[in-house]
């Protein structure tokens, strides 16, 4: 497996496409960040309550939009459906027919134009982990921590 393949790719790659559809003719450059983040959170209230949420996920789109001419616009646009996508590109698009040439601004090039894949590679997935006992036993050391300490008074909040 190449461990540089997110295992939505498929998902983000077809609304990737959809996108650039979109602004295919309309603009001389775009491009689009995907972040798609995987967390395990775990809180431990100053009341003493435990939360633990073995797993959430959450993703949005960036969208840059660029003309010859320096024109350009950024935003962020969350993961929406195709109607929704659409319309909100619309709104960019003539939002940026309307600014001024900006002659200043310049795109880098692309340092590696043979590479197709940026960043880390993926070890694991959070999805595959039960990660409850770990952090049962951090907040019970948190809590050992604030019965032990003297003078001090300690409200833990772990994230």
């Amino acid at each position: 497996m190449d461990n540089l393949i997110p295992k939505d790719e498929a998902k983000f790659k077809h609304y990737i496409d959809t996108v650039l559809s979109i602004v295919k003719s309309k603009v001389d450059y775009a491009d689009i960040l995907i972040e798609n983040v995987s967390k395990v959170e775990a809180k431990l209230l100053t009341d003493g309550q435990e939360l633990i949420i073995p797993y959430s996920s959450k993703a949005a789109m960036q969208l840059r939009l660029v003309m010859n001419d320096g024109r350009h616009i950024e935003a962020s646009l969350g993961l929406q459906d195709k109607n929704e996508v659409k319309g909100n590109i619309n709104t960019l698009l003539n939002m940026l027919q309307h600014e001024k040439p900006n002659y200043d601004y310049k795109l880098a090039s692309i340092p590696n134009p043979d590479k197709i894949r940026y960043g880390k590679q993926i070890n694991r997935d959070l999805r595959e982990y039960d990660v409850s006992r770990i952090l049962t036993a951090i907040f019970n050391d948190v809590k050992q921590l604030c019965k032990d300490t003297v003078n001090v008074k300690i409200k833990p909040e772990l994230w």
